[in-house]
């Protein structure tokens, strides 16, 4: 019968409609599709000095040197660090090596503000560049309105990026914010507990608005 043909054929394109529709949906964001990260900017975890230093100067950067050991969630030496600009902004980078192994584990990212608003304009710029590069946060949280934890986590890489409020010697409010990259591990509580103030004043420069 003509209009059952056509009742036939109205349902498929119907449906035909409702898959095309589904797989939009279920598409993932253009920029949000990051099944993991190894490392940053072409680092992975356990390269030797040399093969960060080859692959950092494969990107464009210069690494340097290094500062005095640091604290922070990884204990070992620290023998290269260079520069980066993000969001208009210049940060130090730190690449902290294993004792015993000698290999990359951790990655540092920050620079001291010289006020705490600072900190927070430029813990904002990290964030949106942040979100852009690796898609919406999996945590964070706030304490006392003076620092805030927020974190990306991947099977190979956690990233955390965090701001924080102290006094120094001379009595003086000063607001620091720094990104970690760490190998990601099922216990995150040594990540949560040793990131603040990861990077000193000697070693960073301040970032530039």
């Amino acid at each position: 019968m003509p209009g059952g043909k056509a009742m036939r054929t109205g349902a498929m394109c119907f449906i035909g409609i409702l898959v095309i529709a589904a797989s939009l949906v279920a598409a993932p964001v253009p920029g949000y599709s990051l099944d993991d990260v190894v490392g940053w900017e072409g680092t992975a975890w356990g390269m030797t000095e040399s093969e960060v230093t080859k692959s950092m100067a494969s990107h464009g950067f210069h690494p340097v040197p290094g500062p005095p050991r640091l604290g922070g969630p990884s204990e070992g030496p620290i023998p290269l660090q260079t520069k980066v600009d993000i969001d208009g902004n210049t940060y130090g980078v730190a690449f902290r090596f294993s004792d015993r192994t000698r290999g990359l584990t951790e990655v540092l990212i920050g620079t001291a503000a010289g006020s705490p608003n600072h900190a927070v304009a430029l813990h904002d710029s990290l964030l949106r560049a942040l979100t852009a590069q690796y898609g919406p946060a999996t945590g964070a949280e706030s304490r006392h309105s003076t620092t805030s934890l927020t974190r990306w986590m991947f099977k190979t890489t956690t990233i955390a990026l965090h701001r924080d409020t102290g006094t120094d010697v001379r009595g003086r409010r000063l607001g620091h914010v720094s990104i970690v990259y760490l190998p990601t591990r099922s216990d995150q509580r040594e990540l949560d507990e040793g990131i603040p103030l990861l990077l000193m004043l000697q070693m960073l420069g301040k970032g530039r608005r």
